[in-house]
Parts: C-alpha cells; structure tokens; sequence
C-alpha cells in the first residue's frame, strides 16, 4: 500500500508538472521560438509559388514543364524521413539547428541555378530541411503546451507561417520588371546563416524529449512501432491523408499567382494585391480552426475546413466568369476561401497528428508524414500536368483534383484518435508512469 501510495504521488506529481510547468512556464519561450521558425519556413514555402510565372520565363518553360519542374521536389521525401527519426534519436534542438545550417545554403544555391535542373536540385534540399524543421517546430509546440493550449499554439505557429509566404509574393512583384530579379528572393533567405550561432542559443530542448532520452527510449524506439499495434490503423490512414491533404494544399497555393498571372491574364502588381489582400483576410481561419477543434473536435474541424476548400478552389481555378468584374469577384472570394478554409482544417490535422503518440515517436511520425506529404505533392504535380492540355489549363486540373482529394482524406481522419494518451487532464501520464522515480519502486 504505501509503495502503491508513493507511485500515485510521485506519477501525480510528474503529471503536475508536466502540464503545468512545462506546459505553462515555458510556454512563452517555445513559442517565441516556434513563430520565428515558422516566419522563416513560411517565407522559403512561399517563395516557389510566388516565382513560378517569373522562373517560367526565365527558363522558357510551359505549363506542363512548369508542373514537372515542381513534381520533381517530391524527392525530397526520403531525406524527410530519416531527418524525422534524426529528431527523435538526437533530439529537437540539434535538429532544428541542423535545417537552419543548411536551407540558407540550399536558398543560395537556388538563386545561382544556371537552369531549371539546378534549380531543381536545389529545391529538393530545400524541400526536406524546410519540410523537416516545420514539421519539427510542431512537434516542439506540442510537447511544450499544455493540452488547452495547444491548438492555439499551433495555430499561431500556422498563421505566422501563412503570413511570411506573402512576404516573397511582395518582393516578386515588385522586382517583376527586372531580368532574373526572382533570384534575390531566394539570395535574401541565405541571411539567416549569419545569424546562426545566435539562433542555435535559444532553441530549447523540449523537456518531455530529455526525460525519454535519461530513461534510454529515444534509443530503444523504432520506427517500425509506428507500423505496429497500437499505432499501424491511425498512422496509416495519417499517411494517407498527409499524401491526400499536401497534394491539394501545394497545388491550390503554387499556382495562386501562377494561375490569376497566366489563366486569368491579371497584372502581376494587381495579382499580387489581390491574393495579399483575400488570402491575408482569411488567416483568421487559424484561430478559428483552433477554437473549433477544441470544441468540436479534431477531425470535424478538418471535414469542414476540407469542404470550404473544395468549393472555393472551383470557384477560384475553375474556368472564370466572362465578366471581368464578376470574374474579380469570384477570385477573391475563391481565394479567401482557399485561405480560410486551408488553415483551419491544417490546423485541425497538425494537432489531431501529432497528439496520440509517445515522445520518442512524434517526430518518426511528422518525418513519415512529410514523406506522405511529399508523395502526395509529386503525385499532384503530374496529375496537373496531365490534366492540364485536355481540360485547358492548370487551374481546372487544379479544382479536379480538390474535389476528389479532400474528401477522401475527411474519411481517412475520421478513423484517427482524437487525443490518445495525451488527452486533457492526462498530459504527460504515459510518461509518467515510465519515470526514473516509479522505476526504481
């Protein structure tokens, strides 16, 4: 009885803890940390889309050319994976400091590219780390807050990404009229390695990792648990809709600017303000996905942000009205939708991803994940590709391809766990119980 007495007290204690200490006290600083991280991520994810009519130029590349130039950053999902397992086995700081050492490089060596097929290849380096660093910062979210924190933490961290996209998109316009001048887009991401010995100071390690790593799991894990029971039903559908969800959500945005710039034969400075200005109003679906996730539910949220983006991305890239200020209309209302929608439902599926399981297999899951998402992007690329000459562009393949993604992918998540051991009330528990202090009763 009494040792049965010290183990409730020592397990309520951790749980305390871990909840409140770790998911409070630090709170600020993680998150501090994770909004940069995610400004940077963002900036470099919304570089290809904001380049893509200028880089089509620039390299005298179509449309089909255009879509299997960006399919090809699809290879990047094998390095993806193995930087996931990396931040489980060595942790979140190393790896976080990993990708800011080297994606400034790979930025760099984008702005040189001579040719398409260089560029290329640098954007395949690009892809992984900024993949893996996002996927990462996630990660470091979710085990720094506490349960009724977390959504809005992540959320924060997503809206902060989806604002820095339209940082590059700015920068493209305004250089539009100079030869080869998308080049300094990708050249001004190379100056955070200057600031690196700075950064590396003040990424925290997150404490549930340090605890695992002391008790020897993030050693002993493998990524094969994920392919096993209790996690084979919930990660395979994850992957599935990841490779679903990443295939939609890079079309819609890559070709934003393409499509109102070449479908929609907009100017590119009132392109650029119109997608500014619509797809900026609907980054409130990020703390609305937030709320509604912790209201009704993880995968809800998901359904119904996935059905406002099938509908906006008809009526944003399907053919466009023949009056040009309906057709202005319908833009911005497509593309306010494209954004609201898209952030809440990314913000319902990052949480509902990365909650149910254990420390020393979250990033193996967001590395897997990212390999599903890669998958998904270059599968999407080539289906584009192909629709693109028999409907009469990208923008309908584009809408094709949502409508039957999105839907798919709400029945996949609907089959996931809400919260697992990780639920409200319980944060921490199954670490807990696996504490040095209850090991040693």
């Amino acid at each position: 009885m009494r040792s049965g007495a010290r183990a409730v007290r020592c397990s309520e204690g951790f749980a305390t803890r871990s909840s409140a200490e770790r998911g409070v006290t630090r709170a600020p600083a993680a998150t501090a940390v994770a909004i940069a991280l995610a400004v940077y991520c963002g900036y470099l994810s919304g570089a290809n889309g904001s380049v893509a009519p200028f880089l089509a130029a620039s390299f005298a590349l179509d449309d089909t050319e255009v879509a299997r130039l960006f399919a090809a950053f699809g290879l990047s999902s094998a390095v993806a994976v193995a930087l996931g397992r990396m931040a489980d086995r060595l942790g979140r700081r190393r790896l976080i400091a990993f990708c800011l050492a080297g994606l400034p490089c790979s930025a760099l060596a984008s702005a040189l590219a001579p040719n398409a097929a260089a560029f290329a290849a640098a954007q395949v380096v690009a892809q992984s780390l900024g993949a893996a660093l996002f996927a990462t910062t996630t990660v470091l979210l979710v085990e720094e807050l506490a349960p009724a924190h977390r959504a809005r933490g992540l959320a924060r961290a997503g809206a902060a990404f989806a604002a820095a996209t339209a940082v590059p998109l700015v920068l493209a316009t305004l250089l539009a009229h100079e030869p080869g001048a998308w080049r300094v887009v990708y050249a001004l991401a190379a100056l955070p390695l200057l600031a690196l010995p700075f950064a590396r100071a003040r990424i925290p390690e997150t404490a549930l990792w340090r605890d695992a790593a002391a008790r020897g799991r993030t050693r002993g894990a493998c990524m094969r648990e994920l392919f096993a029971p209790p996690h084979l039903a919930a990660t395979l559908r994850l992957v599935a809709a990841a490779a679903l969800v990443h295939a939609v959500e890079g079309v819609t945005r890559t070709f934003l600017l393409y499509h109102a710039v070449r479908g929609q034969q907009l100017a590119p400075s009132r392109a650029t303000a119109l997608l500014v200005l619509a797809g900026g109003a609907g980054l409130v679906g990020f703390p609305l996905g937030a709320r509604l996730a912790d209201r009704i539910g993880r995968r809800a949220t998901f359904a119904a942000g996935g059905a406002l983006v099938v509908l906006c991305a008809g009526l944003y890239y399907g053919r466009a009205p023949g009056v040009p200020g309906a057709q202005l209309l319908a833009s911005a209302l497509g593309i306010f939708g494209l954004s609201l929608g898209g952030n809440a439902a990314l913000t319902a599926f990052r949480a509902l991803a990365t909650e149910f399981l254990p420390t020393e297999l979250r990033a193996s899951l967001a590395g897997v994940l990212s390999l599903g998402g890669a998958c998904g992007w270059f599968g999407a690329m080539l289906a584009v590709r192909a629709l693109a000459a028999p409907l009469g562009g990208i923008g309908p393949g584009v809408a094709l391809l949502a409508v039957v993604a999105l839907p798919a992918a709400a029945v996949l998540v609907a089959g996931v766990p809400e919260r697992g051991p990780q639920e409200d009330g319980h944060a921490g528990l199954a670490d807990a119980l696996r504490s040095p202090a209850l090991e040693q009763l």
